[in-house]
This record gives C-alpha cells, sequence and structure tokens, in this order.
C-alpha cells in the first residue's frame, strides 16, 4: 500500500458517459492506494458492458490479492497474470451464455484495456510506470514544452496495414488527425472510414498479445487513458489545449465534456457517438 506522502504526490481523475443515459459499455478502474488505473471499452453489439464488466471486476479483484508494490520486477508479470485471468474469466462467461443461447447464433463477448500501475518509489529517472494494453484505448503522456506523446500503439486495422506496408505510418497519423475530407485522399478516406476496426480484444478467440512496456513519471507531468470515444473525437491538439490549461481536478470531466460537445455536431468528420471515458493522473512532485 502507497504510504500519505506517495499518495499527495499524484492526483487522480476519472469520468465517464455514456452515448445513452440507460448504458454505458465503458468502464473505469481507480485504486489510487494501490496504485492501478485502468479503462475499458466494451465490444460484441448487445454485450460490450458484459465484457468491460467482467474484466474491470476481475482485475480488481486478483489485484487485491497482490501484497505489495515494492517487488517492482515482478510487477510486469503480475500484471500479465491479472490480463489474463480477465481475458478467461470473459471466455467462461460467453461459453456459459454460448451454451444457454438458443438460437445458436455465435455470443461474441470482449473488451479493449489499458492499464497503467503507478509505483511509490521515486528514482533518479522518476516514478516508474509500468502499462499494458489491448485493442485501442489509448495511453498519453502530457509533458510541457513537448508534443502530446501517445504511449501506446492501436491493435487496429489501420496499424495493421501500416505493418503489411500497404500503408504509411506518416500517412497513418494524417489519417489519424484528419479534421475535414479535404485533407484525405480517396483510399485514406476509405482507411478513415475503418478507423474503429480492431484486431484484437480480451475475450476473443485469437492468441492474446498483451503490450506491456515501462516508462517514467516527472514532476509536471499528465497521464491521460482513454477509450476511443475520447482521440476519436478529439485531436491531439484539441486534447493537448485541454492538458494545459485545465485545473488538474477538472481534467477528466472537461475532457470527456469536449469530446462529447463534438460528437454531437452534424458536420465534423471527427464527430461520433460513442461512449466516452478519461482517467487523468497528475504527477504533482
Amino acid at each position: 500500500m502507497m504510504n500519505g506522502q506517495t499518495i499527495a504526490s499524484f492526483i487522480w481523475t476519472g469520468y465517464s458517459r455514456g452515448k445513452r443515459p440507460e448504458r454505458n459499455e465503458d468502464r473505469i478502474l481507480l485504486k489510487k492506494r494501490r496504485g492501478l488505473a485502468a479503462i475499458f471499452d466494451g465490444v460484441g453489439t448487445a454485450m460490450g458492458d458484459v465484457g468491460s464488466t467482467l474484466a474491470a471486476e476481475t482485475i480488481q479483484q486478483h489485484w487485491r490479492q497482490q501484497p505489495t508494490l515494492s517487488a517492482l520486477p515482478s510487477l510486469p508479470e503480475n500484471i500479465e497474470q491479472l490480463i489474463q485471468h480477465a481475458h478467461q474469466r470473459i471466455h467462461e462467461e460467453r461459453d456459459r451464455r454460448q451454451q444457454q443461447n438458443a438460437d445458436g447464433n455465435p455470443v461474441r463477448i470482449g473488451t479493449t484495456l489499458v492499464l497503467t500501475l503507478l509505483c511509490p518509489q521515486r528514482t533518479e529517472q522518476g516514478y516508474p510506470l509500468i502499462y499494458a494494453h489491448i485493442g485501442d484505448s489509448r495511453l498519453y503522456r502530457y509533458r510541457e514544452g513537448i508534443p502530446l506523446e501517445r504511449l501506446t500503439l492501436d491493435d487496429s486495422y489501420i496499424n495493421h496495414m501500416v505493418t503489411q506496408g500497404a500503408l504509411s505510418a506518416e500517412a497513418a497519423h494524417r489519417i489519424d488527425q484528419a479534421t475535414s475530407r479535404e485533407q484525405l485522399s480517396t483510399e485514406e478516406m476509405t482507411y478513415f472510414e475503418q478507423r474503429n476496426r480492431i484486431t484484437q480484444a480480451l475475450g476473443t478467440d485469437k492468441p492474446l498479445t498483451i503490450h506491456l512496456e515501462q516508462t517514467f513519471l516527472s514532476p509536471g507531468d499528465r497521464l491521460l487513458l482513454c477509450t476511443d470515444g475520447v482521440h476519436d473525437n478529439l485531436t491531439d491538439q484539441e486534447i493537448t489545449q485541454v492538458l494545459s490549461q485545465t485545473a488538474y481536478t477538472k481534467l477528466a470531466r472537461k475532457l470527456v465534456q469536449a469530446a462529447y460537445q463534438r460528437s454531437l455536431e452534424k458536420e465534423p468528420l471527427r464527430a461520433k457517438a460513442d461512449d466516452i471515458s478519461a482517467i487523468v493522473i497528475t504527477c504533482r512532485c
């Protein structure tokens, strides 16, 4: 468990808004005293909320069993185990529902994930941050004076095309940040319209590749975890503007509100109705 001094080093804010009042398929997990934050975006037509809820509950349950944050070398392995537990739990629930499904149609349950673990021991490089992701939920780091840094690479159709050599990284970035049709060629517009296609998620039958990495936070850094409801509606420049000009206690709400307002507009290319969720962690000292 983190001590009081360490807790005071970080300010945590989280906010989520469904595109429909009665249902939100995103889930937020914040365990501040244990250093854990995660966001989930359910996939699978009518059962998206099942996948995101199961993953959040499973990770929270198993994380309670972790003794301390002091054993830094073992934490990546522990995080991978947490995610595998969630993956298996969704599989089990899908199989159970499939057996009860009278019409025989395939039951699809899944979720994206972005998860961070902040370690309390500050080193010469800063506070160690371990993070993992699956799907297209993202992790950004805002640091004053440098461009917004995206720490995750989406498991997306567009990035798959980059890997295959069919699309350049520069074109993929232009597609991702486009604000009007005039900025894109006809081919690029086709890719833009498929930007929400993901190549993997928790709970699917494909072999799971967990992206697990480590970096460091320095005083003044702001860490953003978000579902695609945020970054599909807002450009990196717009996200930066909110992160740089908003009081840290209001950051998550402000980002979600900005994305929601964009989603209601009829003309902008980026406007997309969706569940919208964000967690922002500010490193104060």
